[in-house]
């Protein structure tokens, strides 16, 4: 009914309110640079010039506390409403179907599961572009304008699962990909003065030229400068 959206809204607007004054400072991130681990398949011998001042750093994931801590509120949170999802399902249907006064705990649960979903679809609108946010906000007002509770439950719980299978896909592959960055060598050979010198990959220095061998990993950043050879990058792609 009409009644449940303008008291879902209501609430939503109520909860971003409340967000908006906490007023959290945002926390500042490093960034870090990924460095090439292509590998030279020709038998050419390939110099190469590099041309950034920051060493490689296998160490791309840092196990502090305060990432674990993160880590563990992150999954309470998505069992609590992955829990709600079902829930809400549940109730929904009863409302719709059975017993229709248990409307104020099926309002409180749609308050808690579709929340998320509406504060991505403000963001998109803020932003001007479309998603499948905005998509399934409409379905849902429209099923709830149409009774259609036990539907509109179903919808939450198709974009709650969809997007937990969207982010465990981002993050195997963000660990295939720091997987890949640790094969990066510690060494490397330097040529100075027609003499080829192998020094720690922290000691390079910009403009320094690197000898990159056959089959060997290519440890920094930088510009062939001499040489021909193939590069291997199906690690990266």
């Amino acid at each position: 009914m009409l009644l449940d959206v303008g008291i879902l809204t209501a609430i939503y607007i109520v909860i971003r309110r409340f967000e908006n004054y906490k007023d959290k400072k945002p926390q500042k991130t490093k960034n870090r640079v990924a460095h090439s681990v292509a590998k030279p398949q020709s038998s050419a011998k390939v110099v190469i010039e590099k041309n950034m001042s920051i060493p490689a750093d296998k160490n791309l994931v840092e196990n502090c506390p305060e990432n674990a801590a993160s880590e563990m509120l992150k999954k309470k949170r998505d069992h609590y409403f992955l829990i709600g999802n079902a829930l809400n399902l549940g109730v929904a249907t009863i409302r719709q179907f059975i017993y229709p006064p248990i409307a104020p705990l099926s309002i409180v649960l749609f308050s808690y599961t579709l929340f998320p979903e509406f504060k991505q679809a403000e963001k998109l609108m803020r932003e001007r572009r479309i998603g499948h946010e905005i998509l399934s906000v409409t379905f849902s007002v429209l099923g709830m304008i149409m009774n259609q509770y036990a539907l509109v439950a179903l919808n939450g719980l198709f974009y709650y699962s969809s997007n937990k299978i969207i982010e465990k896909t981002q993050d195997r592959s963000k660990k295939m990909l720091i997987n890949i960055f640790e094969q990066l060598p510690s060494k490397a050979w330097v040529l100075k003065d027609n003499v080829e010198i192998e020094v720690a990959i922290e000691e390079l220095q910009v403009n320094d030229i690197v000898i990159v061998n056959t089959g060997e990993v290519i440890p920094i950043d930088g510009i062939i400068t001499q040489g021909i050879a193939m590069i291997d990058q199906h690690a990266l792609t």
